[in-house]
């Protein structure tokens, strides 16, 4: 079992683990969705209760996948996804965050989770189209309502974090995987002067780094102790529960798993 972590002031509290569902749909292997169901399954069994997916992961598929997976479990899992993105007849066709849409984007992932609310839900890239004031302002609605829990943001400036948390409570923002040695030790000192770093000191939201095992910057296997934060492993298609029991024990103690990409919390 994992010790769980609170990610802003709100109440949202995760187990200091988690599992990205992102590569059991795309971009990491061909899809094995009998393997990703038992591989979540198996998250759960070790103690696992934060997953990660988004509208735009497959497009819709992965939601549906982690829906099906925790049909019956929903009482035990908190689930975060993402929308912001204008999606047509399966492809991408950029950022769309107008209100309206996020509204839309809502009933969908809700319909496709099934499930009657979002626990943390995430604007999943900031449209320079559209005011966050406005963006946030939908989503609180959507608060309000019911159909979600908590707001996030992902890959945010400093100004935007604080324009939406006037708005709504952030609990938590993520950031690219570049800066994550950066990151680390902003988190030891009570005193940055890093402005994304600033914002979430004192608005109290949990800074979320980002990256791909194999990138560039070659720190996919940055140690993960000593620092207070969750821990997101992203599994790759067709991952066996056998291995991911594997990489939840050794991210417990000392470095993400072989074959997997992850984000620190």
């Amino acid at each position: 079992m994992f010790p769980t972590r609170k990610l802003g002031r709100q109440g949202l509290e995760v187990s200091a683990v988690g599992l990205g569902c992102m590569g059991m749909s795309q971009s990491y292997g061909v899809p094995n969705d009998e393997e990703s169901i038992a591989t979540i399954h198996r998250a759960i069994d070790l103690g696992v209760t934060f997953f990660d997916t988004a509208e735009v992961y497959g497009p819709f598929v992965n939601e549906e996948l982690v829906g099906r997976a925790l049909k019956g479990r929903r009482d035990r899992v908190v689930i975060a996804t993402k929308s912001g993105f204008r999606i047509e007849d399966g492809k991408n066709l950029g950022l769309n965050s107008q209100p309206e849409h996020i509204r839309e984007a809502v009933e969908g992932s809700l319909r496709r989770l099934g499930t009657e609310y979002i626990d943390l839900l995430y604007q999943h890239r900031v449209d320079p189209a559209v005011p966050v004031e406005e963006v946030f302002g939908a989503m609180a609605d959507l608060v309000r309502q019911g159909k979600v829990r908590y707001l996030g943001l992902s890959e945010a400036g400093e100004n935007t974090i604080r324009r939406a948390h006037a708005v709504h409570p952030i609990s938590a923002a993520s950031c690219p995987g570049g800066t994550v040695r950066s990151c680390r030790l902003r988190w030891q000192t009570a005193h940055s002067t890093t402005p994304k770093t600033r914002a979430g000191a004192l608005l109290q939201l949990r800074l979320v780094p980002f990256f791909t095992r194999g990138s560039p910057n070659g720190r996919s296997q940055t140690r993960i102790t000593s620092i207070p934060r969750a821990l997101i492993c992203w599994t790759v298609a067709g991952s066996a529960p056998v291995s991911v029991t594997s990489m939840f024990a050794r991210s417990a103690g000392a470095m993400c798993a072989k074959a997997t990409r992850f984000s620190l919390v």
